[in-house]
This record gives structure tokens, C-alpha cells and sequence, in this order.
């Protein structure tokens, strides 16, 4: 079903893209793609809190009196059935954390954001309506940011699948509706609307199905453990999170900010297009890892380990190859949507052989953070700050350079990153580097030689 919401996500961007390039300019086109890119960011912002804080809920829902600490003291404290005084803390707890987290978008939104948006406003028709675009989402993504404590406790009572379909339900209506408004009007900013409110009505049924399963937050103050506040627990974790999840989205989609600044609308149109897709099917495939996060976290608090390993095994393996199957198509689906008269705008299939494998690094390497963080451990923000130190310091080196040194240097930099992420799960779960070793390779060069072939090929 994780996989299920991110095709649904996938669907909204790219449903309406035909349509846009014949109804409108290739500015207006590139901007409405900037701003889907911006969906990066806010996925960023939110960091690993809603896997922390799901964890944390697991922990409760299976009865231990303890958010963090080892597998023994997990199994020293556990009751017979779920903490539901802890339960409340934590949901106590993460609606501050969140209405935190809201107001820090806010302010970069209208700031930061609004910068890097200014030289593609520049460039729009009627400016205003960009202005009234980029309103619009700024307003649903921080309806996104208040509806997550209520999907964390869904997630930790097990209600993966029916979150997830919420998801995905309000990212259909998005796309119906915005096809509808394409098919129907001509107002870019009306179209947007239509994308965006479904979230609201997402965000009501959220709570309504928390509130049926027991949500109860009705506490005045933190529950104090190890000499600190619930809070104070989770807003650690969370700003270590945030930045270390911001900084690696930067790295995958950051270029397409620096490269908006110089870049013709057509190119910054084909490239934002691509790294979007990357980024999506990124999601696909590291979605069998946060569909068994619970199962992976409970494991870790028993003191199974074996389970644990087998797990990590599935998911690896699941994930290499989502993403082989996913990213070898893209170069002959484009040539044949060509033939049926569908002209979109994209990157060489050298470029995107690039783009893949860069990718491919990336997500082996995040695969690992990850699964180091169901001991509640987080390293994300050294890790993802040292990779885009790597990142952005390589692109600085040339003034407006080419497009395909945009992945070259990623995938350099991903090296680094990946290295430290394994290091990690070696040292602290013992997880064996055999174990994952097959996984990779085949993936690897069945991506290779296939987008080499279509590379050879097409030119």
C-alpha cells in the first residue's frame, strides 16, 4: 500500500503534463514542475519523525514503558498489552512537535523558497498567478505537516494499509480534479486548487479514523523519562532527522534548484521531470523498508535478531530490483509516446543513465540509515550533511555547468555516503555485509547494460 500512495503521488505529477505543454507556455510548465519539486522539500522538513515517532508508538502499542534504550531494557520493562498512558504522551508530544514543524515551513516557504522560485516567476506570463500557485502549496503542505501525528499512530496500531489508502485516494481525487479544471478552464492557478485541496479532506479523515482507533492526547504536560520530557525526546531526534533528511533530498534534488537558475524553461522542464521521477520511483522502491519498519522495530525490541536480518534481507533485495525495473523502461516509453504525437520535455538517455546509477547509490545508501534507525539511533544528519557538502562544493567548482555533470558529481558523493551508511548496520545491528552483497550487483548491471543498450541505440 506504500508503494500504492507514491504511485498515486507519481499519477498527480504526470497525468496533467501532456495537457500542460499543449494548453500552455513551457515557463508556466516548468514552474508548475518547480513547485511539484518543492513536494521534496516538505518530505525533507518532515525528516525521519514520522518514522521515530511510529517507533516510539510501536514500543507502547507493545508494551514496553521505554522510547529508547536497548533490546534488554525494551523487554525489562514490557507489560502484559499496549501502554496506553505512554500512547498519550507520545501523541501529546508529537502535535507540538508537528505545530512546531508547521511554523518552520511556513517561514522558509515565504522566504527561502520564494528566492528560489523568483527567476522562474520572472519568466511566467502573468506573475501574480504564479504567486497564487505557489500560496496554494504552501497552505496544503502545511495541512500535511498537522495530519502525520495522526497517521504515526495509525501506522503503530497496524493500520499501515488504511493511512496509506487515504494517501493515495487524496492524490487521485487531486488528478481527477486537476484534469478536470485542465479539460474544463484555462486559470493554471484553478487547476493547481484542484490538485491540492484534497488533502484537506485527507487530513479530517485522518483524525477521524485516529480517533476511532483510541487517539487520546489529553495531557497537559510531558511525561518525563530519563531525565527529559517526551518532547524534548522527540524534537531531538526530530531537528537531527529534519536536517539529515532535507540535506539528502538536496542532493537528489537540489541540482534542479541551481540548475532553474540559468537554465532555458525547456531544459529546466526535462530535467525537474526526471529528477522527479527519480525521486518517486526512490519512494517505490524503499517503500518494502517503511512498510516493515513496525515489524523490524518490534524485533529489535524482543530481541530478535534473526528476524530482524531476514527482514532487512527481503527489503534489500525487493528494492534493488523495484528499481532496476522501474528506471531501465523510461529512455523506449519516452520514444514511443513520441510516436503516438506525445511531446515531453526530458533528459538524454545518457543523462538518465547517469541520473540512475547516481540513484541507485543513493537509495542503497538510505536503505541502510534507515535500517540503522530501529534502535532509535540517528546519524541521518551527519551523513546526509556530509554528502551534500560533497554534492553542492562539486557543483560550485563550475560556473553553469552542463547537465550531466549534475550526476557525476551525485553519484561521487553517493559513494562516500553509502560507504558510511553500511558501516553503520555493521557496527551497531551486526548486520553481516554478505547478507546484502547478492542484492546488489545483478540489480546493478541488469540498469548498466540495459540503459547502455538503449543509450547505444537511440543516442
Amino acid at each position: 500500500m506504500t508503494a500504492m500512495s507514491v504511485l498515486a503521488r507519481a499519477l498527480a505529477m504526470a497525468a496533467p503534463l501532456p495537457f500542460l505543454y499543449i494548453y500552455f507556455e513551457d515557463s508556466i510548465v516548468a514552474f508548475w514542475l518547480l513547485i511539484i519539486t518543492f513536494q521534496s522539500v516538505v518530505g525533507g522538513l518532515n525528516g525521519v519523525l514520522p518514522t521515530i515517532s511510529m517507533q516510539m508508538l510501536s514500543y507502547a502499542q507493545a508494551g514496553s514503558a521505554r522510547l529508547t534504550g536497548t533490546m534488554e531494557q525494551h523487554q525489562a520493562t514490557q507489560q502484559t498489552g499496549p501502554n496506553g498512558n505512554l500512547k498519550a504522551h507520545i501523541n501529546h508530544a508529537l502535535v507540538k512537535t508537528y505545530t512546531v514543524m508547521t511554523a518552520v515551513w511556513l517561514l522558509l516557504a515565504i522566504t527561502g523558497g520564494t528566492a528560489v522560485l523568483w527567476v522562474s516567476l520572472t519568466k511566467l506570463p502573468k506573475m501574480e498567478d504564479g504567486l497564487y500557485m505557489w500560496a496554494i502549496f504552501i497552505v496544503a503542505s502545511a495541512a500535511r505537516f498537522k495530519l502525520q501525528p495522526y497517521v504515526a499512530f495509525l501506522f503503530a496500531l497496524g493500520e499501515t494499509a488504511l493511512a496509506r489508502r487515504l494517501e493515495s485516494l487524496a492524490w487521485l481525487a487531486g488528478t481527477v480534479l486537476s484534469l478536470i479544471a485542465l479539460l474544463l478552464s484555462s486559470n493554471i492557478v484553478l487547476i493547481m486548487a484542484c490538485l491540492y485541496v484534497p488533502v484537506l479532506f485527507q487530513f479530517l479523515l485522518a483524525r477521524r479514523f485516529a480517533l476511532r482507533s483510541g487517539w487520546n492526547a489529553n495531557h497537559n504536560e510531558d511525561l518525563i523519562q530519563d531525565g527529559e520530557s517526551i518532547f524534548k525526546t522527540i524534537w531531538n531526534k526530530a531537528w537531527r532527522g529534519s536536517l539529515g533528511v532535507l540535506t539528502g533530498v538536496l542532493t537528489i534534488y537540489g541540482g534542479g534548484f541551481v540548475f532553474a537558475q540559468y537554465a532555458t524553461s525547456i531544459q529546466l522542464a526535462g530535467f525537474l521531470l526526471a529528477l522527479n521521477l527519480l525521486g518517486i520511483f526512490q519512494q517505490i522502491a524503499i517503500s518494502p523498508l517503511f512498510g516493515s519498519m513496525p515489524a523490524m522495530a518490534a524485533s529489535f525490541a524482543r530481541g530478535d535478531t534473526n528476524q530482524l536480518f531476514v527482514t532487512a534481507d527481503h527489503v534489500i533485495n525487493r528494492s534493488s530490483w523495484i528499481l532496476a525495473i522501474l528506471t531501465v523502461p523510461v529512455p523506449i516509453g519516452l520514444l514511443i509516446a513520441q510516436w503516438f504525437g506525445i511531446e515531453i520535455a526530458f533528459v538524454g538517455p545518457i543523462t538518465w543513465l547517469a541520473l540512475v546509477c547516481a540513484i541507485f547509490i543513493v537509495r542503497y545508501g538510505a536503505t541502510h540509515l534507515y535500517l540503522y534507525t530501529v534502535s532509535n539511533e540517528l546519524n541521518l544528519h551527519i551523513a546526509n550533511s556530509i554528502f551534500a557538502l560533497l554534492y553542492f562544493v562539486g557543483l560550485l567548482l563550475i560556473t553553469d555547468p552542463p547537465m550531466i555533470y549534475f550526476p557525476i558529481v551525485q553519484g561521487c558523493a553517493a559513494l562516500v555516503y553509502a560507504s558510511y551508511a553500511r558501516m553503520m548496520t555493521w557496527r551497531h545491528l551486526k548486520y553481516p555485509m554478505r547478507r546484502d552483497a547478492k542484492s546488489i550487483w545483478l540489480p546493478l548491471l541488469v540498469i548498466i547494460v540495459g540503459l547502455g543498450a538503449q543509450v547505444a541505440i537511440i543516442g
